[in-house]
């Protein structure tokens, strides 16, 4: 809702409900329970390679990808 201020300019009004504000307590008592354990899943260990593995290369392109030209002038449509 717009209104008027008194000193000739408009402002925003925005009502807020205490209702609006349950999707957060909802979302608050979500993450409560939780355990983070976002320690133990990084580390700086470099997987050990196994020769008898196929070494997975780069995905393969599309083929309407393999046609581009860099710095080609393309025209507008």
């Amino acid at each position: 809702k717009i209104v008027d201020n008194g000193s000739g300019t408009k402002a925003n009004l925005v009502s807020v409900k205490k209702s609006d504000f349950e999707v957060f307590q909802a979302l608050a008592k979500d993450s409560e329970g939780v355990i983070s354990s976002a320690q133990t899943e990084y580390g700086q260990d470099i997987p050990i390679q196994k020769p008898w593995e196929k070494v997975p290369g780069p995905p393969i392109l599309p083929p309407h990808l393999l046609q581009v030209i860099l710095n080609k002038d393309t025209p507008l449509s």
